[in-house]
């Protein structure tokens, strides 16, 4: 049997057969896969979870599974290596994915976004669309957290991205900047005249 990616860390593909209606070799007909929780992975995303509810921060998360040597999903996932020097391992974007993916609470959300190609160039950018236009299912077959832990997470998320999105005491918000480095501190001489 041919060995499938999984697609979400904490998940696995299962394929489903027709026990009644075989196909021309007389061999069971696949119907299709269905998700199925991996129970090593389940774990990782628990301990995840519990982690950050006590007060850890992402980097410290990341640094503490790569220090125990956990596979991260792109491992899991069977991926090649990456070359843009950040190397395998967690990392604190694959920690916070984690911590706001819907399906670990038993919710798959769909149609939440659309991508839009930039005319002219070969670039897409993300365009959410609105609330009323997702497809929301509830599969509790699919539950790794439980939602009282999945409420204290983003309630310290949501906490966490108030204090450092808020201008300090003085200064701007990260928010508040300039798309450019050097943005309105430095002048062309021909802007001048």
């Amino acid at each position: 049997m041919i060995q499938r990616r999984r697609i979400a860390f904490g998940y696995r593909r299962e394929p489903l057969y027709d026990s009644m209606a075989p196909d021309r070799d007389g061999q069971r007909r696949r119907l299709g896969v269905r998700w199925v929780v991996e129970p090593v992975e389940a774990q990782i995303i628990q301990e995840i979870y519990v982690l950050y509810v006590n007060g850890h921060g992402l980097a410290a998360i990341a640094l503490g599974l790569n220090a125990r040597r956990v596979p991260c999903p792109r491992q899991a996932k069977g991926h090649r290596i990456r070359h843009d020097g950040v190397g395998l391992g967690w990392d604190v974007s694959s920690v916070r994915v984690i911590l706001m993916n819907e399906t670990y609470r038993g919710r798959t959300v769909w149609n939440r976004s659309r991508w839009v190609r930039a005319p002219g160039t070969r670039r897409r950018r993300r365009i959410l669309r609105p609330e009323s236009e997702w497809i929301v299912q509830d599969r509790p077959d699919l539950q790794i957290i439980e939602d009282s832990l999945w409420e204290e997470v983003q309630k310290r998320r949501c906490r966490v991205r108030a204090r450092y999105d808020r201008p300090a005491g003085f200064g701007k918000s990260r928010t508040e900047y300039g798309k450019y480095l050097l943005s309105g501190l430095l002048t062309c001489r021909s802007c001048l005249n």
